[in-house]
């Protein structure tokens, strides 16, 4: 099916926006995290961890699909697919483990006389770096045999190849979904029962992908034929997860907010007095220039 190169291009813009947007959203909350010691405690440390796993893919998956939509075709080869799919895949499934992670920390902390300060940072380490051996794991199986990665949709992006048919990519699709999926959704809807917004940012960016995969490879819906537009979206969503868990989780987050604010007017009042150095010194500058051309003028009337 011929795709419009009309979609190519919008898709295009859209992510460059969404770059820029992401990034911009991922500085400030690390600049934030590092430059302010109120701010770290030990459940900030789950929301860090996964605000660099979103920060690479804005660094890694994002340049993909800009440049190849700009394209209008996947330009980077066999292994710069199978490169595309490893990163998404390892730290999308990283940054659900780490939300779960959250979850289930501020679960306990809300739920029993459990503290936050008597977990020990090395214990919350510790977790961080099992949630991140997880998504490393789902990311490595396709690149040695169970499953494998292909380009998808519209050709702009790759991810696991859930369309082949293949024992392999079937059972490595369900894993994925229960245990990527539908367990961390679980655990966190759970978890976070009474915090709507939280959990909806989440599904709103996973479950598309999730649905159109696990329909594909069960009930051999070949969606592509209807249109490679509406299997390429998923895809796409799922990776502006990366723009949402700044604003969901640091803005609903009362020492980051205060953080934020006091940063920001910071930042005003440095500009502020930037602008009144400007206006103030020139002045000075004139009156100085004016002086010495007096000064001038004098003596070469002397001088004469």
């Amino acid at each position: 099916m011929d795709i419009s190169p009309n979609v190519f291009d919008a898709i295009g813009t859209t992510f460059s926006v969404l770059f820029m947007l992401a990034l911009f959203e991922n500085v400030i909350v690390l600049n934030l995290y590092h430059s302010c010691e109120k701010l770290h405690i030990r459940t900030n440390m789950w929301i860090v961890a996964v605000i660099y796993c979103d920060m690479l893919i804005v660094l890694s998956a994002f340049p993909f699909v800009i440049i190849s939509s700009f394209s209008k075709s996947f330009i980077f080869g066999y292994y710069g697919c199978q490169w595309d799919g490893f990163l998404v895949t390892s730290l999308g499934s990283a940054s659900i483990f780490l939300l779960t992670g959250l979850s289930l920390q501020r679960y306990f902390i809300m739920t029993s006389k459990l503290r936050s300060n008597k977990i020990s940072r090395f214990r919350i380490w510790l977790a961080i770096g099992i949630c991140l051996s997880f998504g490393l794991f789902w990311g490595i199986m396709p690149l040695i045999g169970w499953g494998s990665f292909e380009l998808e949709g519209i050709g702009i992006s790759c991810a696991p190849d859930w369309k082949s048919g293949t024992s392999s990519n079937i059972s490595y699709t369900i894993a994925m979904y229960v245990f990527v999926f539908f367990i961390p959704v679980a655990i966190i809807i759970i978890c976070y029962l009474s915090i709507v917004l939280k959990v909806m940012s989440f599904i709103i960016s996973w479950t598309p992908y999730a649905v159109v995969s696990l329909l594909t490879s069960l009930f051999d819906m070949n969606l592509e034929e209807i249109s490679p537009v509406i299997v390429q979206l998923p895809c796409l969503m799922a990776k502006t997860a990366c723009i949402w868990n700044p604003v969901v989780y640091v803005c609903h987050n009362r020492e980051f907010r205060k953080a934020f604010v006091k940063k920001f007017r910071l930042w005003n009042r440095a500009s502020s007095t930037q602008s009144t150095y400007d206006l103030t010194s020139r002045p000075n500058t004139f009156r100085r220039t004016s002086s010495t051309v007096k000064r001038s003028r004098v003596f070469k009337r002397a001088s004469q």
